[in-house]
């Protein structure tokens, strides 16, 4: 299954659906691209106003128990959400981020037994309260930070998908709008993200 979690990346939905249409089948292998609203309604899963962890963990449960066969689910662009925790303790384990450049993982996901890979939306209303933590609201998350869970989180530390000059001015926009208006927060602060691109290296030697 290949599941794009925003409702509104429809561009993103018809790219997938394009590109699986386009690959060569190999049977018995068998690749099904929908919304989550679609391969909820399928399953008879709920997922309005749920935290995002439960929702995830009950699909992976529910593929599990009802497809045979070994089930590979891969969801993009998801956007965590915890709408009734309101202080930053309570996100421990629910929603990964990195805090004084340590990364506090996911660690309440769980597969269930289905290869999962899940693609995070940068961009968090939930990580708001972890902006101007004073140092001892901050020692208290790193003192009860969890470890790994069953599903590995893995910070993708460089961005390649513009240049650098771009990266550092929409750096500058993250700064200057979660500071003023602290609607949202970043899985990876914009400090602490690294250029991907144009990064010089040795001259290949050709043998």
């Amino acid at each position: 299954f290949l599941v794009v979690y925003e409702m509104k990346a429809t561009d993103l939905l018809k790219h997938y659906q394009r590109l699986v249409s386009n690959l060569d089948r190999i049977e018995p292998v068998q690749i099904e691209v929908m919304n989550l609203r679609e391969i909820c309604k399928q399953y008879d899963l709920k997922h309005e106003n749920r935290d995002t962890t439960s929702v995830i963990n009950d699909l992976c449960e529910t593929l599990f128990d009802k497809i045979e066969d070994k089930v590979c689910l891969f969801m993009d662009e998801v956007i965590i959400e915890n709408p009734n925790i309101t202080s930053p303790e309570k996100l421990l384990g629910k929603v990964p981020f990195v805090l004084g450049e340590e990364v506090f993982p996911w660690s309440e996901l769980d597969s269930n037994g289905v290869k999962l890979m899940a693609c995070i939306n940068p961009e968090s209303q939930d990580l708001a309260q972890l902006l101007n933590l004073d140092a001892e609201a901050v020692l208290t998350l790193k003192n009860n930070k969890p470890e790994q869970g069953q599903v590995p989180t893995i910070p993708m530390w460089r961005v390649f998908r513009s240049s650098n000059a771009i990266h550092q001015f929409l750096q500058e926009l993250e700064r200057q709008c979660s500071t003023k208006h602290k609607e949202f927060g970043y899985l990876i602060p914009p400090d602490v993200v690294k250029q991907g691109h144009e990064i010089r290296g040795e001259v290949p030697t050709w043998i």
